[in-house]
C-alpha cells in the first residue's frame, strides 16, 4: 500500500480506492458534503494512465473513465476526481467559451 493510501486510511478507514494501477494519480484527500475525507485522484493522471499503460486512445480512455471509474454509483466513501486546470495553456479561449455559454443561458429570473 502506498504511503498516501496509508495516510488516507488513517484519516478515514472506510475510504475507497481505485486499483493500484492508478496509485500514481492519487493526490490526497477531499472533504465531502458530509465532512468525510475521501481519496482524491487527478482526472488527468487517470486518463494518462489509461492511455499510456492500457494503450487506449484518448476517446476510449475518456469513455472508460466516465462509464467505469467515475460512474454515478453513490457511496459516501467513494473517491473524488479533481480536474487540474493549472497546465492549460489556452485559458483565455476556454473562459470566453464559458462566458458566451453563460450569456446564452436563460435563467428563471429572465422569465
Amino acid at each position: 500500500m502506498s504511503d498516501i493510501k496509508k495516510i488516507i486510511k488513517e484519516i478515514n478507514p472506510r475510504a475507497m480506492f481505485l486499483s493500484p494501477l492508478f496509485d500514481g494519480a492519487l493526490i490526497g484527500t477531499s472533504k465531502t458534503c458530509g465532512n468525510l475525507d475521501v481519496a482524491a485522484y487527478s482526472s488527468d493522471q487517470c486518463l494518462n494512465i489509461l492511455i499510456h499503460k492500457q494503450q487506449m486512445d484518448e476517446l476510449e480512455a475518456l469513455e472508460y473513465f466516465q462509464s467505469t471509474i467515475n460512474s454515478g454509483k453513490f457511496n459516501k466513501n467513494k473517491p473524488v476526481f479533481i480536474s487540474d486546470f493549472r497546465n492549460i495553456k489556452d485559458t483565455k479561449n476556454i473562459l470566453s467559451s464559458i462566458e458566451s455559454k453563460d450569456k446564452n443561458t436563460t435563467t428563471i429570473s429572465d422569465i
